[in-house]
């Protein structure tokens, strides 16, 4: 393990970006972006915002070369599908995995929560929209069942690092 000048752990790993997209008006576009290191996922930036899908583009694009993002989960529900085509055409160093979900969304984030409350690592000090990001997702756990957007981006991407990288094993 490597030590920056100030005391703190240099991750290594890989990064992979999640992208639940806003289907309606009042939800959020999310997509964090999870640094993978060993079994430990660090939240190590996201978009959260209510932009129009198409206007996230070159967000996404810029947020996958300064993170060094090498995967993209995009789920393909609704306008997921249009974007992972677009994604693999203006940034086609990238694997873009669309993934369909047909579990009900509240049984899939109470499914993976256990492993994201275990495994994820947040930021001590939190960008704006990552604050925003993750109060949407300690308020879901007490209040609301309807903004669900930053939880179940967590959860698809949790599963997923299960699914394909047998993570979480312990």
């Amino acid at each position: 393990t490597e030590i920056d000048t100030d005391g703190k752990e240099i991750l290594q790993g890989w990064c992979l970006g999640v992208i639940d997209p806003a289907d309606e008006g009042s939800d959020y576009f999310s997509a964090p972006i999870i640094q993978v290191v060993g079994d430990r996922m660090y939240l190590k930036d996201v978009i959260f915002n209510q932009v129009k899908l198409i206007d996230n583009e070159p967000n996404i694009k810029g947020r996958s070369e300064l993170n060094n993002v090498i995967k993209w989960v995009v789920e393909t529900n609704s306008m997921g599908g249009y974007l992972s085509g677009r994604l693999r055409t203006i940034m086609p160093n990238n694997v873009i995995h669309g993934q369909w979900n047909a579990a009900n969304k509240l049984s899939r984030i109470i499914n993976m929560s256990g492993f994201v409350s275990k495994y994820l690592y947040v930021p001590e000090s939190p960008s704006v929209e990552m604050a925003l990001f993750l109060k949407y997702c300690y308020k879901f756990l007490l209040v609301s069942k309807k903004e669900d957007d930053a939880p179940d981006s967590l959860s698809i991407g949790a599963s997923h690092l299960e699914k394909f990288y047998h993570l979480f094993k312990d």
